[in-house]
């Protein structure tokens, strides 16, 4: 098993220095996926019956989204490498498996790989693997974060950095087509002056919205909450040059070459 696998099964999510799971934290992943079945459901088609694989589904709130917001016949899998979410991924009901490779499947209508990419050392051969578990015609969607080396004190435990540029290089080369692809969340500018200002900016973030956010639970409502968030993170706001990337992949559909028409005699 190689180092990071190693990392992610015993340290990730266990170092709060690295991963915190505070309430703050956790309400600040499910906006993030609610915020993501938006997108998606405005860029493509979801349906009812859909087959979703979720690769690094962590505590599955992309799965919760699905079904708060209607989405109950989906077929949902999902892949996680930490002990403790796979047995959290378990108690909802998600089909769900440690490794990739002991999916049999190969014919989901969707694939998200959120928070994933900046995490594998090889993306070309792990999004290449992709191809062969999507359908023709299937999509898969891809969330990252953008240069985050301009901002962060520390970049562990990322491996690879991204703009739009090299993630649609990337994207040509596997030949998957660009169904839309947008950097969204704080602007970039506005991370780096605050890194400049203060070197410790992302330890006073994940103080903010665990420990502060956690002692005045009971003075600050839920909404006022969220509202804070977006107004830190601005999940909703698009543009170039942010937080993240967000990219939504289509796998080609395969023409077929039809026999030619007899002549009639």
């Amino acid at each position: 098993m190689s180092e990071l696998n190693l990392y992610y099964k015993n340290i990730w999510l266990i170092d709060e220095t690295i991963s915190s799971t505070s309430k703050g934290a956790q309400l600040t992943w499910k906006i993030q996926a609610d915020e993501r079945l938006k997108y998606l459901s405005h860029h493509i088609d979801l349906h009812e019956n859909m087959k979703v694989l979720d690769i690094g589904s962590g505590f599955g709130y992309l799965y919760d989204a699905f079904k708060e917001n209607g989405y109950t016949k989906i077929s949902f899998y999902a892949t996680e490498s930490n002990p403790d979410n796979l047995q959290r991924l378990k108690i909802k009901g998600i089909k769900t498996f440690p490794d990739l490779v002991e999916i049999k499947e190969r014919d989901f209508d969707l694939i998200t790989v959120c928070f994933v990419l900046e995490h594998i050392n090889a993306p070309f051969k792990f999004l290449y693997s992709l191809k062969e578990y999507v359908k023709e015609g299937g999509y898969i969607f891809i969330d990252v974060p953008e240069r985050d080396d301009t901002f962060k004190p520390i970049l562990e435990p990322h491996v690879a950095v991204y703009t739009i540029e090299s993630l649609n290089n990337l994207v040509n080369k596997i030949g998957l087509d660009v169904v839309h692809m947008t950097g969204y969340g704080r602007k970039r500018s506005e991370l780096i002056t605050k890194q400049k200002e203060n070197k410790a900016f992302l330890t006073i973030i994940r103080t903010i919205f665990s420990k502060t956010l956690n002692k005045i639970s009971e003075l600050v409502s839920k909404e006022n909450k969220i509202k804070n968030l977006y107004r830190c993170y601005k999940f909703n706001e698009e543009g170039i040059d942010r937080w993240w990337i967000r990219a939504i992949l289509r796998k080609p559909v395969m023409i077929k070459d039809t026999p030619p028409l007899k002549k009639d005699n």
